[in-house]
Formats: structure tokens, C-alpha cells, sequence
């Protein structure tokens, strides 16, 4: 199987960048299963027309999205060239988890680019390069708190007085503080 995409456009004629081949710089082929396809070498002229118009309006519509850099997170490897992607992406419900994210959708990590929050993306979550290169001891804000963890499964950092200070029963029984 080649590298080059296929389309499977309808409605767009192939000029729009929708159209995978479009997108891409090459034309359609036997491959693709477009109807009323215009992405072809007998309108080249108008192939270019129409990437030049849409250049105007957006420079950059054609340029990778995906660059190479460092990728954050420990799980570096999985990525694909430790890219990153240009702009980043900002999701907000997703957790980017989805292919609604644009780092999600083209396998890379999220990065300081990004705008997102609740970072989840399986690629890498952003800001885990920094966390993993904390000079805190245990990769904690300043190593001295303990983590307080609830039934409801929620968690939180609680320094040493705090802790000392949990003695109502009803709040001792929904907390469970680990021994170190």
C-alpha cells in the first residue's frame, strides 16, 4: 500500500481542503473514489488557482501541522519524531482524549503551545517534562506534604499541620493519609 492519500470527496470537487489529496499536494488517482473530482493533471491551472486563493486568506494552510521538537512527557518514544504540533490545541471538556484534539488526532503530545485543560492526552500531557525534571524531592511542590486521598476518590496535597489538625471522626473516616 502507498503513502499517498485518498479522497473520497463528494461535494467539493477536490479543491477544498477537506480533500486529503488537496491538502496534500498531489493530485487524485485511481485510488481515490471522489465524484466530480477537479484535482486532476488536465486542471492543474485550476488546482493552482485555487490553492493561491486560499493561501491569500491563510498563509500557513498548507504548511505541516506537526513539527519536530522535544516532546513532553515520559513517553516520549511513542510520539511520532518527538513532534509537536504548530499551534496546539485547546481543549477543554475532551481531556484530550479525543480526535476532536488537533495533538490527539496526529499522535503527538500536547505541549507548552497548548491551551488546554485537564490535559490527558495519552501521547504526552502537557507540562509532564517539566514535572519530570522538578528539582523537588518525589516530584512534589516542596516535599513535605502527604497526599490526602477521599473515598469519592478525589486527592489532595496537605501539609503536616493540616494533617495534624483532621480530628473530627466524620472527616478521620472519608480520609485515608498513606503511611510513607
Amino acid at each position: 500500500m502507498d503513502d499517498l492519500p485518498h479522497c473520497t470527496c463528494e461535494k467539493t470537487q477536490c479543491l477544498q481542503r477537506y480533500c486529503h489529496c488537496f491538502e496534500a499536494w498531489v493530485f487524485c488517482d485511481e485510488g481515490c473514489s471522489c465524484q466530480g473530482c477537479r484535482n486532476t493533471e488536465d486542471n492543474s491551472d485550476e488546482v493552482d488557482e485555487r490553492a493561491e486563493c486560499i493561501m491569500k486568506k491563510k498563509p500557513d494552510a498548507f504548511k505541516p501541522k506537526i513539527i519536530a521538537g522535544d516532546g513532553p512527557g515520559l513517553q516520549q518514544q511513542q510520539q511520532q519524531a518527538a513532534g509537536v504540533h504548530v499551534k496546539g490545541c485547546n481543549c477543554h471538556n475532551s481531556e484530550c482524549k479525543k480526535l476532536y484534539c488537533e495533538c490527539f488526532k496526529h499522535g503527538v503530545g500536547c505541549s507548552d503551545k497548548c491551551q488546554c485543560t485537564g490535559c490527558g492526552n495519552t501521547f504526552g500531557v502537557k507540562g509532564a517534562a517539566q514535572q519530570a525534571h522538578s528539582d523537588s524531592p518525589e516530584g512534589t511542590s516542596g516535599g513535605s506534604g502527604e497526599t490526602l486521598a477521599r473515598s469519592n476518590g478525589s486527592s489532595a496535597i496537605i501539609n503536616d499541620d493540616m494533617a495534624s489538625q483532621l480530628t473530627e471522626t466524620s472527616i478521620m473516616d472519608d480520609i485515608h493519609i498513606p503511611a510513607n
